[in-house]
């Protein structure tokens, strides 16, 4: 359990992280041999945990979006916490989108390629989006969806 309090992190990806990989576990069977296994006899109670957090932190969100309690933390919480917390989890995370890039080089690439053509190159360029009237019309409207 110390494991655990100790490594807890505040997104999904970075509980998932920092859980050990091992080649091998060892399970003892109710005869007392030993068994090696290669995947984690535990992974059923690691996922409880995660989607137990997951839960729990959906549950927070809606009551704070029903309450209006957004408003009043965003006027408590400031634009400089909101920096350092962004950058802690990114940091966190660098090791996973490093390990992620290495399974498939194209598609890393790709990745960078799409985000620095919608950050930089389509930020003042407008989008048709579709959208139906109440009466039931078609129209389209030319939307700056990357801008911020």
């Amino acid at each position: 359990k110390q494991w655990y309090q100790r490594r807890v992190r505040g997104v999904a990806a970075g509980i998932m992280a920092k859980t050990p990989c091992q080649d091998y576990y060892e399970n003892t069977l109710e005869n007392g041999t030993t068994v090696n296994q290669t995947w984690d006899p535990n992974w059923h109670t690691r996922m409880a945990e995660l989607q137990g957090n997951l839960m729990v932190a959906s549950i927070l969100q809606m009551i704070l979006g029903g309450f209006g309690l957004v408003g009043f933390l965003l006027k408590v919480i400031g634009p400089i916490t909101i920096t350092v917390l962004i950058a802690l989890i990114g940091l966190c995370l660098a090791g996973v989108a490093a390990n992620s890039a290495s399974q498939n080089w194209a598609i890393a690439f790709l990745m960078v390629a799409l985000v620095t053509l919608f950050s930089e190159y389509l930020k003042n360029i407008p989008v048709p989006l579709p959208y139906l009237t109440s009466e039931f019309k078609l129209k389209v409207a030319w939307v700056k969806l990357f801008s911020t």
